[in-house]
């Protein structure tokens, strides 16, 4: 629990620290994202869950969401 704690107080300063560089909506969808791919990689290799085929396919279209809000949002 204290390095849970400790690593999401890493995690949150890290992101504060790159919104002063790039944009708060760019920032959060990649931080959702790769969140989201972390914890289904955990879940393969450590309980052995393999998603089905509407799982796999749901990340792979928040994978291209992030892309696109990243290469082709624009900021005014």
């Amino acid at each position: 629990s204290v390095a849970c704690i400790l690593l999401m107080c890493v995690t949150m300063f890290s992101l504060a620290k790159g919104m002063s560089a790039i944009p708060v909506g760019f920032a959060y969808a990649t931080y959702s994202a790769v969140t989201v791919a972390s914890i289904l990689i955990f879940g393969i290799i450590k309980y052995n869950q393999m998603p089905n085929m509407f799982g796999i396919i749901g990340i792979i279209l928040i994978i291209i969401g992030v892309v696109m809000v990243n290469y082709l949002g624009s900021v005014k």
